[in-house]
């Protein structure tokens, strides 16, 4: 065990160094020429020409932040550089990844794009044409698992986007309120909701609080319009003590379970 663990830190640490110096070249947009010599530079250019090894996978970090994130993205920036038509080609991550990545390494990136795909889908039309993108390589799993995975994440997102068409009823909620009441979507049937998602910590979303005041006055006095904030992945106290600051007037909510 311990054994594993010193290898499994050994490779957190060398792909952090790594992702750290994609990260910089990415964040300040370096040109081709400037990307690929800082990185070479400082790294070690035996492992990039072989960094899609099926033994790194012990690392959580090379797996879960690092292959098929900020690499693969350091990967196709490269590839844009260089050409810059591909970024109108749709699907060209994925593409990108079967070319250079291969073994469990290939099948885990594949999966983690397809993933993410999915769950940033806010239409039917973006999740079908996901869909349509991923069959080049689905077929290609040998992994049981991601394939029965991602079948069920597609049918999930399905329902969910069934239930939030344009049209539909608004999926209900039952929250309570900053001075202990409980309210529930019903209880404003026939009214126009506003809906606001927030939190204390969000700096955007507190900035926002002026010009909501704003709207509030010119409507609070209509009975055909509810305004509601939702404070979401937010602390109780956060939140309370938020709402002292800012003293909003309409309706504050709070979804303790995310």
């Amino acid at each position: 065990y311990l054994g594993f663990f010193g290898e499994m830190a050994a490779y957190d640490n060398l792909f952090w160094k790594l992702y750290m110096l994609v990260l910089r070249v990415n964040i300040y947009n370096f040109n081709y020429e400037k990307s690929v010599s800082f990185v070479r530079n400082n790294f070690d250019t035996a492992l990039l020409d072989n960094i899609c090894q099926d033994k790194f996978l012990i690392s959580d970090f090379y797996k879960s932040g690092f292959i098929n994130s900020e690499y693969l993205k350091y990967l196709v920036r490269l590839d844009y550089l260089q050409d810059s038509t591909l970024r109108n080609k749709k699907g060209y991550r994925f593409e990108k990844a079967n070319r250079v990545y291969n073994g469990k390494v290939r099948e885990l990136v594949l999966y983690k794009l397809m993933e993410s795909g999915v769950y940033f889908s806010n239409s039917f039309a973006e999740l079908n044409e996901y869909k349509t993108q991923f069959d080049p390589y689905y077929s290609t799993f040998t992994n049981p698992f991601y394939k029965t995975s991602l079948a069920l994440k597609i049918t999930q997102k399905e329902t969910e986007l069934a239930s939030t068409q344009t049209g539909k009823p608004a999926p209900t909620f039952t929250l309570q309120s900053n001075r202990g009441k409980i309210y529930s979507l019903e209880d404003f049937r026939g009214k126009i909701v506003y809906l606001d998602l927030w939190a204390s910590w969000c700096k955007p979303c507190r900035a926002e609080i002026p010009g909501f005041k704003k709207l509030y006055a010119k409507y609070k006095n209509n009975n055909k319009i509810a305004f509601i904030s939702i404070a979401v992945s937010d602390g109780v106290n956060d939140w309370l003590k938020a709402l002292e600051a800012d003293k909003p007037e309409w309706l504050q909510l709070l979804d303790k379970d995310g």
